[in-house]
């Protein structure tokens, strides 16, 4: 059986993949994104396969639109304004090839973000498009990536189970993020929440909520206080 994990790019996928070889000792798959990265960092977690179940289900990360299987799934959803900060960072340092990330310049990761933003033809969609069209699908449990640092483990447990998957836990300890960030700094950049309240533009906060603001609301995201008041 195949289980889609499932998200917005840099919502959390990955963080997912790694409680997934963690905790259950489970390998997962993904058609793309960053190879060479994926197995450095399954060395955390390879010495656990033993201990696996066996009957697992193959799980493939996606950061596409559904199709029309009836593949279970799992939805991690972010702050959109976290994730469209992580992602415009992530397209211009290995998209584009930028320098490193005290190189940065403002009008080039401003430019970025605006297009991610309005952003309609990618394979991923727009934020709240790729938001909407996940969790209204069946047999999907949706996750907040919020929820999932506070809880890896609770979390995941209860995910898995929402959509009929049962793993043997193998282990409690999650590899922390700074041990993740010594494997690739670039890719593991901050991997903290509310990253957007020092990052994202304030002359592009209406044009993000302009676009994304019933699936920010639907998903339990207020606007901060502080930029309503300014």
């Amino acid at each position: 059986m195949r289980v889609w994990l499932a998200s917005y790019p840099r919502s959390g996928n990955t963080f997912f993949r790694v409680i997934l070889g963690d905790r259950y000792g489970v390998p997962s798959v993904t058609p793309s994104a960053m190879p060479e990265t994926w197995q450095k960092l399954w060395r955390y977690d390879a010495k656990r396969q033993e201990k696996a179940d066996p009957a697992a289900p193959e799980f493939v990360k996606t950061h596409g639109l559904p199709g029309g299987d009836a593949n279970p799934a799992i939805y991690i959803v972010r702050d959109g304004r976290d994730a469209l900060v992580s992602f415009a960072h992530f397209v211009l340092t290995h998209n584009r090839k930028r320098p490193a990330a005290g190189d940065d310049n403002p009008f080039l990761f401003r430019g970025a973000l605006r297009d991610l933003i309005l952003e309609t033809r990618a394979g991923c969609g727009t934020w709240s498009s790729n938001v909407e069209a996940w969790t209204a699908r069946p047999n999907t449990a949706v996750v907040r990536y919020e929820d999932l640092v506070a809880d890896p483990c609770g979390v995941a447990d209860r995910a898995l189970e929402a959509i009929g998957v049962r793993l043997k836990a193998v282990s409690d300890a999650i590899t922390p993020f700074e041990e993740l960030k010594t494997v690739d700094p670039k890719f593991f950049r901050r991997g903290t929440q509310g990253t957007h309240r020092d990052e994202f533009p304030a002359d592009l906060i209406d044009l993000f909520w302009a676009h994304n603001e019933a699936a920010m609301r639907r998903m339990g995201y207020p606007r901060d206080a502080r930029r309503q008041a300014a």
